[in-house]
């Protein structure tokens, strides 16, 4: 009998042991598998917060928000987000003469640049001017920039001649009157998007869009170009 008892309690004996053994691996199942899950999410957030939406381009950070990207750039000793439209490798490849940039930065605060647009230009020309006319308003250009109409027409001299001093508006101009000092710059429709200086004269500039959206492409473009964001 007490042989046969000894038999049967080795016997549970080692039934409660595979059965700790399996719960034990159920338990260790669980947790890796509950690891594995841990791990994959932290994976997934992290790809999720290194997206091509927060990049680096030539030393410049930069941030999108919503439609718009922003760029921290330092002007005059104050950080700035300054917002752009496009990302700059989406406008690196559009032609702008690099000879442009040395003309602007030339021009001093006694000089004058007018960027103009025609009467029936498409409305993105506008906005393309004012984009660029905020780094006078920065500081980071000293030479005033003013808005004006561009009329291939107009005659300086005739002008001239009937001014009585009340006219009050934005500037009207052409090529035909830009100096060293009177810098004109024209957005202006045409088969190509690069930016110019005028067959004429290097004192007026030809900003040419392809497609409406491409005054804006051309805005950010110029303005990347004169920050030194993109060299």
């Amino acid at each position: 009998m007490e042989k046969e008892h000894e038999e049967k309690k080795t016997s549970i004996n080692r039934i409660n042991k595979k059965v700790k053994v399996k719960q034990i691996s159920k338990v260790a199942l669980k947790i890796t598998i509950g690891i594995a899950i841990i791990v994959a999410l932290i994976i997934f957030l992290r790809l999720s917060i290194q997206t091509p939406e927060d990049t680096t381009y030539n030393g410049f950070p930069f941030i999108k928000d919503g439609n718009l990207w922003y760029c921290n750039i330092i002007i005059n000793k104050q950080e700035l987000l300054m917002p752009f439209n496009y990302h700059p490798e989406e406008v690196e490849e559009i032609y702008i003469d690099p000879l442009i940039k040395n003309k602007i930065l030339s021009l001093d605060a006694k000089d004058y640049i007018v960027l103009t647009v025609g009467e029936d230009e498409n409305s993105l020309s506008v906005v393309a001017t004012s984009n660029i006319a905020r780094l006078h308003k920065l500081e980071y250009i000293r030479t005033p920039i003013h808005g004006g109409i561009y009329d291939e027409s107009f005659n300086l001299t005739e002008y001239l001649a009937n001014y009585n001093g009340t006219e009050k508006g934005p500037f009207v101009t052409n090529c035909g009157i830009s100096t060293d000092s009177f810098v004109v710059v024209r957005f202006v429709s045409g088969n190509e998007t690069t930016m110019e200086f005028s067959e004429e004269t290097n004192n007026c500039i030809i900003a040419t869009a392809a497609e409406p959206e491409d005054f804006r492409k051309l805005a950010d473009r110029f303005t990347f170009e004169l920050l030194g964001i993109i060299k």
